[in-house]
């Protein structure tokens, strides 16, 4: 995986050269969308990266 303390919004990744680069809506980490494909779209506007997608997921399914 790139190295993630590179990443800048707003540049190119080091790795793919794309400007596919989107900000954690929750820990605030940079992930290149192409390089991660961990990198889920929350909602329209929102993006996590698995382990803030995974904790999501789980508050949100309800064990009856």
């Amino acid at each position: 995986m790139e190295d993630e303390f590179n990443l800048e919004l707003g540049k190119p990744c080091p790795s793919c050269g794309e400007l596919n680069l989107k900000e954690c809506s929750k820990c605030k980490k940079i992930i290149c969308l192409n390089c991660s494909p961990y990198f889920k779209k929350f909602n329209s506007e929102n993006y996590l990266c698995e382990p803030c997608y995974i904790e999501q997921r789980k508050k949100s399914i309800r064990v009856i």
